[in-house]
């Protein structure tokens, strides 16, 4: 009240801080399979997914939990770029007649397959992520649908079925072709997590197939020859000689 009454005089200077406790109102947007999408302001610094869930109704019964993903802002260096650039090239190199895009450059946002099954489950664990300013959760519709592109004989999208594995959807495709690398083949999950074959000694560990997903089957590096072929060769050549050797030996006698 002194201050009120405090008579200024000509060239002085009132500073007026900024309160310590302060914020920017920041927000964060829920869209997809929830009763209420929208955009929600941050309640406090450390919210979480499973808060802004809650908030915005919870889901509807076609959510696809394992679909959910997580867009985030981001910022990236040189270096990042750089790096990001000679993945897409390797890509591009190794698995021939598979189209490669760098959305995540051209977007701004990063994505993070998040997993709701879990935050459910475990409500603030490491999987239930603090939100961000700018953050999108987006929560898709439940396909029952598997997608089957690159080197099989008829790529289409199949009715997904519970227990069936990558080779059993490849069959329903039509089986491999003649350039497919089969050992290359990969799964695009909805939540756009990859996921690839694994050889251990003589055994495949083939990924899991997931409502949503896509099986991917690359073709051989056009500098790539399939064994199959070299053996082929290998077998004709020695074939070739037995049968010279055999001519001169029937000549000779």
């Amino acid at each position: 009240q002194n201050a009120s009454k405090f008579k200024l005089e000509p060239f002085d200077e009132i500073f007026i801080r900024s309160s310590s406790n302060y914020q920017i109102q920041q927000f964060v947007t829920i869209k997809g399979e929830i009763k209420f999408p929208g955009v929600y302001g941050m309640e406090t610094k450390n919210e979480r997914i499973s808060n802004i869930v809650e908030r915005a109704g919870n889901l509807t019964f076609t959510a696809n939990l394992d679909g959910a993903s997580l867009l985030r802002k981001r910022k990236k260096s040189d270096l990042d770029n750089l790096i990001r650039q000679d993945q897409i090239k390797e890509l591009r190199n190794n698995y021939n007649g598979i189209e490669v895009t760098d959305n995540e450059n051209n977007s701004g946002y990063e994505k993070i397959g998040i997993d709701l099954k879990k935050i459910f489950l475990n409500p603030l664990s490491n999987d239930d992520l603090i939100v961000e300013d700018g953050d999108i959760i987006d929560i898709p519709i439940l396909k029952q649908t598997v997608k089957v592109s690159g080197e099989v004989i008829h790529p289409t999208t199949v009715t997904y079925s519970d227990g069936l594995n990558l080779k059993d959807y490849i069959n329903r495709s039509g089986g491999y072709t003649q350039k497919s690398a089969r050992k290359k083949g990969y799964v695009i999950y909805a939540n756009g997590s990859i996921n690839r074959t694994r050889n251990f000694l003589f055994f495949k560990n083939y990924p899991k197939i997931s409502p949503g997903s896509e099986i991917v089957i690359p073709s051989f590096n056009k500098n790539t020859q399939p064994m199959s072929s070299v053996i082929g060769m290998y077998t004709g050549t020695i074939t070739s000689l037995i049968s010279v050797y055999l001519l001169l030996k029937a000549t000779l006698n």
